[in-house]
């Protein structure tokens, strides 16, 4: 489950994990409740004899035994400083960390110029890094120009220096005031013609990456990158897909329209559709968050697409 404002009791005999990275997988991956308690000072019953402090900002909770506790961050920052504390005589030994991100919360999207910027966060598992894959809402091209129209940027933080965003794999701060979309050629949408081939098309799903993502337990986020050259492709048409295990679509970049349930919300086969106009030039190109509902799965090793799908505007059957 994800953490959110408590304090993690643990035994006095309990042995901590010696690095913070260590200590925070073991919580976030631990499924027993019992050590589980709410943030209230009454509720920390004899454990310490310190006052322990209220969650808040970026703060996840403490993991706590009859001598000390760890301040926990939430996923995506980092503790700006010593996150373990002692109680002495009824005093911390040090005051406890802040914890840092970029923009100052896990919660916020990079600050850019360009409001036709569109970003699909997320904070991968288990390196913690937070990213946001930036395109186009408006459906123009990013400038500087890339050659797969998106960029992933990362949010990089040091305790003692700070955090930046970067484009991943730089190791130099982004300018963010530097990226701007174009503006595209609008063309007036017809209607599906009617001569169509309403057949729908098996796309290979090797096309499609996940990484598993702390935005909340059992995330997971999908980058889809399709060429197009052997399909007679529209905005009209759209996309069928069948996953073997029962998803939620949470967020979803440029140039996706909506993601529909397509088996009365059970959550296995979904209809993704695409914004009028969107430029289909480079390829069908896509970043989405999703949520499975089995604590068991990990994206990384269990392939969660069963199937998916082109299908025209005029298909009426979804592939069946």
């Amino acid at each position: 489950m994800k953490l959110t404002s408590a304090l993690f009791l643990a035994s006095a005999t309990a042995q901590e994990p010696g690095k913070y990275k260590d200590l925070r997988q073991t919580v976030r991956n631990s499924v027993s409740e019992s050590n589980r308690v709410a943030g209230s000072s009454d509720d920390s019953r004899a454990a310490l004899e310190c006052t322990i402090p209220e969650v808040s900002g970026n703060v996840d909770g403490y993991y706590c035994n009859s001598k000390r506790c760890t301040l926990m961050c939430k996923p995506g920052s980092i503790p700006d400083g010593r996150a373990r504390n002692r109680c002495i005589n009824g005093e911390w030994e040090d005051a406890f960390p802040n914890c840092i991100t970029c923009e100052g919360s896990v919660d916020a999207e990079p600050a850019v110029a360009d409001n036709n910027l569109g970003f699909v966060c997320s904070v991968d598992d288990p390196t913690d890094d937070r990213r946001c894959a930036m395109t186009c809402s408006n459906g123009g091209d990013i400038f500087p120009a890339t050659a797969t129209n998106n960029i992933d940027l990362v949010c990089n933080c040091h305790k003692r220096k700070g955090c930046e965003w970067r484009e991943d794999g730089s190791k130099k701060a982004a300018d963010l005031s530097s990226y701007s979309c174009s503006t595209p050629t609008v063309t007036i949408p017809e209607g599906c013609p009617a001569d169509k081939a309403p057949e729908c098309t098996q796309l290979t799903r090797n096309k499609i990456s996940f990484q598993n993502s702390w935005t909340c337990r059992n995330c997971f986020r999908i980058r889809a990158s399709y060429s197009l050259s052997d399909l007679d492709w529209s905005d009209l048409d759209f996309l069928v897909i069948r996953f073997d295990v029962r998803v939620s679509w949470l967020s979803w970049g440029h140039p996706v329209d909506d993601a529909i349930s397509l088996d009365n919300d059970d959550g296995f086969l979904w209809k993704v559709t695409f914004k009028k106009n969107a430029n289909f030039q480079s390829g069908m190109m896509f970043d989405a968050n999703l949520r499975t509902f089995n604590n068991a799965v990990n994206v990384n090793a269990n392939w969660v697409i069963e199937d998916i799908q082109s299908c025209p505007c005029s298909n009426t059957d979804y592939g069946n």
